[in-house]
């Protein structure tokens, strides 16, 4: 799958209130409360040393009428593991760990192991995919240029800037937060193209000890 697919089969979600035509009105252009909130969540999520939930995601694709919902499980486990398991309605694996990358699908039933030096881009997008979930926030100000929608519920806009590596791909990322900021609860990327993907997580375990069959992808005929 090349990397630029993956980014719209992967990514993001307003709870009941898309940011289709959404512009910065109403959103706070007060960056000392834009860091200062920043700064709370890395404090609220920084301890995260593993995340697994369970996803919905909704794909809106510019050229169709008609939405595509998938259904699965992620987990994210430091320094380096991230494994994301479409089941329904197809099957597809994907697994990031030591430097490499595993991908299976039904169709092929096959697996496939790529070394991360081969899809720098890739790479790149997995250690974004980590700072959204891990808190790494402020960060994130030299890529993007981030304005608050709510308080309650905390919802962020985060905007590619002139510099970003993902100004070419990406309108922007808005990432909705849970009650006690503690943990994402849905994420909505709207891509260039116009296309839009928006996951909503949910049974959320922060911390707690993965399986670690999810690491492994292994074809039905092994």
């Amino acid at each position: 799958m090349k990397p630029f697919v993956w980014i719209g089969v992967f990514m993001i979600v307003s709870l009941g209130n898309p940011v289709d035509g959404w512009t910065s009105s109403g959103v706070s252009p007060d960056q000392t409360e834009i860091r200062q909130a920043l700064h709370d969540l890395e404090k609220n999520i920084g301890h995260i040393e593993s995340i697994q939930a369970k996803f919905i995601q909704i794909k809106k694709m510019k050229l169709f009428k008609h939405e595509i919902e998938l259904s699965g499980s992620f987990y994210l486990q430091k320094p380096d593991h991230f494994a994301w398991h479409t089941h329904s309605p197809i099957e597809h694996a994907i697994v990031f760990k030591n430097n490499k990358v595993l991908q299976w699908n039904h169709e092929t039933d096959r697996v496939d192991v790529i070394s991360f030096k081969d899809m720098p881009v890739l790479r790149t997008i997995v250690e974004q995919m980590q700072s959204w979930f891990y808190g790494s926030y402020l960060s994130l100000l030299d890529e993007y240029k981030i304005e608050i929608i709510s308080n309650a519920p905390l919802r962020i806009c985060f905007i590619p800037n002139e510099h970003s590596f993902y100004l070419k791909m990406l309108e922007h990322v808005v990432i909705q937060f849970n009650q006690e900021q503690s943990a994402i609860d849905s994420i909505e990327v709207k891509e260039k193209s116009g296309d839009m993907s928006i996951f909503h997580f949910k049974e959320t375990l922060i911390n707690k000890e993965i399986d670690p069959s999810v690491w492994e992808i292994l074809s039905r005929a092994s």
